[in-house]
């Protein structure tokens, strides 16, 4: 016999624009970013995010979640809020910029607030303060202007890279999902409080940064999974990512690097067995 508890769905597109199916079949978007081939590109910077779906492979959206504001992480987020209405949970010192920006609904954004927990109808948020990468935070904005930025982007894209947010997402039947969508140093604190099912994580470029990383946020947290998000940037991510749990097995590390293809579902299941 069998015992099966209700879980969740997940599954990663390109850069951190991700898919959770919740226990009841609704849907959250994190990052929404599809871009199918050149021809959907609508600048030279979109074409690194090629991912080979457009915005209909997402069939149902009930919740859409922002990590940050730039390009490469709202590039579809008209069209899905077009499409299906969807409340929109961004770092609230953004917000009023997004909406100008893509001329969004004024309701359909709902500000979040770092370090506030929020309820919702499907599952509870705890929102928290994030850090983008260093590249990127070490760009001026004249340095932008110079290498041709339009100047009406830079008033808000710069927005994306001072208010960056992680955030933890707990389900009614116990279990946690956890984004990190930076650095991750003050984080590592959080996630030692709850112990999430599953750590979406920034990934890093090498298989040793990746490990480091991996191991710092697997120890610390008492996760069983993490998922590498941005493998795009990676030459052979599943190459690289078995190489990583080769490392977390040899330094006695409890969990695991999860591994799936661009838009293929990982079920994340709790199941008892009698035998």
């Amino acid at each position: 016999m069998t015992y099966t508890i209700p879980s969740f769905r997940y599954r990663w597109f390109v850069e951190n624009c991700s898919q959770i199916e919740l226990p009841n079949g609704k849907v959250i978007v994190i990052d929404p970013m599809f871009r199918k081939d050149e021809a959907s590109c609508q600048s030279e910077p979109e074409k690194g995010y090629i991912s080979g779906f457009d915005d209909s492979v997402i069939e149902r959206c009930d919740y859409i979640m922002l990590t940050h504001v730039h390009f490469d992480h709202i590039g579809s987020l008209r069209a899905l809020e077009e499409r299906f209405h969807a409340p929109i949970l961004v770092n609230g010192w953004s917000a009023d910029e997004l909406v100008k920006h893509l001329n969004l609904p004024t309701g359909s954004v709902i500000p979040m607030t770092d370090g506030c927990e929020y309820n919702f109808d499907d599952f509870r948020v705890l929102w928290q303060q994030g850090r983008h990468t260093a590249k990127v935070g070490q760009l001026r904005p004249q340095d932008r202007l110079d290498n041709g930025m339009d100047a009406k982007e830079l008033e808000y894209l710069h927005l994306g890279t001072v208010y960056n947010s992680n955030f933890i997402i707990s389900l009614p039947n116990g279990m946690k999902i956890a984004m990190d969508g930076g650095r991750a140093e003050p984080w590592l604190n959080e996630l030692e409080k709850y112990h999430p099912t599953l750590i979406l994580h920034h990934a890093s470029r090498t298989a040793e940064q990746c490990t480091e990383e991996a191991a710092a946020q697997l120890t610390r947290s008492g996760s069983p999974y993490l998922f590498m998000l941005t493998m795009q940037i990676m030459k052979d991510p599943k190459k690289m990512i078995a190489a990583v749990n080769e490392q977390l097995a040899a330094r006695g590390v409890y969990g695991r690097v999860a591994y799936a293809e661009s838009g293929q579902w990982i079920d994340f299941a709790m199941n008892a067995a009698v035998e």
